[in-house]
């Protein structure tokens, strides 16, 4: 599974809410714990207020597609709620 596959899964569940300017994967070396894989997504919110987010650390064979899947719907449910509450 290559980075564009991860950025193509955050974008269709983003279904128009999100725009993704940057999707990156990178890992976390830390010798006190095991290595984990890092995803960050940036980009703008429908209504042009910007986003960069991180997941947490993430353990090998993790479903990264189903991960930022689920990051796309939170980011785009949270202007969704910020909306309904005037904010």
């Amino acid at each position: 599974m290559s980075i564009a596959d991860i950025r193509s899964a955050f974008v269709e569940a983003a279904a128009g809410r999100l725009t993704c300017s940057t999707a990156e994967m990178s890992y976390r070396h830390d010798p006190d714990a095991p290595e984990a894989q890092i995803l960050r997504f940036a980009g703008n919110r429908a209504d042009g207020t910007p986003f960069d987010v991180l997941s947490d650390p993430l353990p090998g064979m993790t479903d990264l597609q189903a991960v930022a899947r689920r990051m796309a719907e939170v980011l785009a449910g949270e202007g969704a709620a910020e909306k309904e509450a005037g904010a």
